[in-house]
Order: structure tokens, then C-alpha cells, then sequence
């Protein structure tokens, strides 16, 4: 990810933030993605959800207090798209 967005010639920390916003969202996805629907274990479900809604709030969160809002556009369409193809 840093590489491609390497050609992009953004300055460091922008750089930093739109690398970790977009491995934090991919985390989210990926933990929700783990749940499962007949787990005997209601607790540990519950808690894989939080924790997937976690990421997905902490990644808003960087954008945010970077006021990157068009980044946090492109994101959640992306989010979007994933899970519509799901």
C-alpha cells in the first residue's frame, strides 16, 4: 500500500494517516468477515463484532482529526462496494 501510494508524492504524514485509515478499515472488514453465525459462544461473537466496529471507528477517527473527509468518502464506498458484492 505505501508503495502505490508512494507515486502519489503525498507528504509524510498524510501519506501515514491514508496507510493506517485504510489497514484499519481492511481489519474491520476482515474481523467482521470471522463471525460466525452458529457459534456456540455468544460472548466471544459479540465481542469479535465490537472489535470489528472498533477498527472501523478508530480508521474514521484518524481521517477525521486529519480532516481528510473526502478520503473517508472514498473509504466507505469501498466499504460499500465490498459489502454489496458479499
Amino acid at each position: 500500500l505505501v508503495s502505490i501510494m508512494s507515486y502519489l508524492e503525498l507528504p509524510c504524514r498524510k501519506l501515514e494517516t491514508f496507510t493506517l485509515s485504510t489497514m484499519l478499515i481492511q481489519t474491520a472488514l476482515d474481523t467482521h468477515e470471522h463471525i460466525s453465525r452458529t457459534s456456540e459462544n455468544e460472548k466471544s461473537r459479540q465481542l469479535t463484532v465490537l472489535a470489528g466496529d472498533y477498527y472501523s471507528g478508530l480508521y474514521y477517527k484518524f481521517l477525521a482529526d486529519a480532516e481528510e473527509i473526502l478520503m473517508i468518502k472514498t473509504l466507505s464506498t469501498g466499504v460499500k462496494e465490498v459489502n454489496e458484492h458479499k
